[in-house]
C-alpha cells in the first residue's frame, strides 16, 4: 500500500493546474478581443509599447522587448508584421543610422486605442467576481509566487 500523498502536495498540483487552466483562458480571451481589430495577443503589447512611447521620433527597436513577456528576437517578427498591417513605421535615427526606430502609424494609435478600451473591459469583466482586496490579495500572491521561481532558476530552465 502506497503512503497518502502529502496535503501540500495536492495542494500544489490543483494550483498549477487551476492557475494553468485560468492562464490558457484569460489568453484566449484576450486573443479573442485582438482579432476584433485585426491583431494577435502577442502583437498587442508591442503596439502598445510604441503607443506609450513619448518620443515622436520612435522607441528604439532593441528597447521595445524591455519589460515585454516575449524575446528580443520575436519583436523584429511582430514589428514586421505590423509594420506591413499599416499600424507601425520603422525610421532610421537620425543621430545614429545604426539605430532603428519605431512608432506607431495614425492608424496604428486609433487600433491601439480601440483595443486598449476593449482590454480593459475584459479584466474587467474577468476578475468581476473579485472585490478590491482579494483582487489586490491576489496580485500580491501571483507576484510572490513568480519572484518565487526566479529565485529558484525557474523562468531560466523553461527559456
Amino acid at each position: 500500500m502506497t503512503a497518502p500523498e502529502p496535503r501540500r502536495d495536492r495542494i500544489g498540483r490543483e494550483t498549477y493546474l487551476l492557475v494553468e487552466l485560468l492562464a490558457q483562458r484569460l489568453s484566449a480571451e484576450l486573443e479573442a478581443v485582438c482579432r476584433t481589430e485585426g491583431l494577435t495577443a502577442a502583437q498587442y503589447p508591442v503596439l502598445w509599447v510604441t503607443c506609450l512611447h513619448n518620443d515622436a521620433a520612435g522607441v528604439p527597436m532593441g528597447s521595445i522587448s524591455d519589460g515585454l513577456v516575449t524575446h528580443a528576437s520575436d519583436v523584429s517578427r511582430l514589428v514586421t508584421r505590423l509594420e506591413a498591417a499599416g499600424l507601425l513605421e520603422r525610421t532610421r535615427s537620425e543621430s545614429d543610422r545604426r539605430v532603428v526606430r519605431v512608432r506607431p502609424t495614425r492608424r496604428g494609435r486609433a487600433v491601439f486605442e480601440r483595443t486598449t478600451e476593449q482590454v480593459k473591459a475584459l479584466h474587467r469583466l474577468q476578475f468581476s467576481d473579485l472585490g478590491d482586496d482579494d483582487f489586490e490579495q491576489l496580485r500580491a500572491l501571483l507576484n510572490r509566487a513568480f519572484w518565487s521561481g526566479v529565485r529558484l532558476g525557474a523562468t531560466e530552465e523553461a527559456s
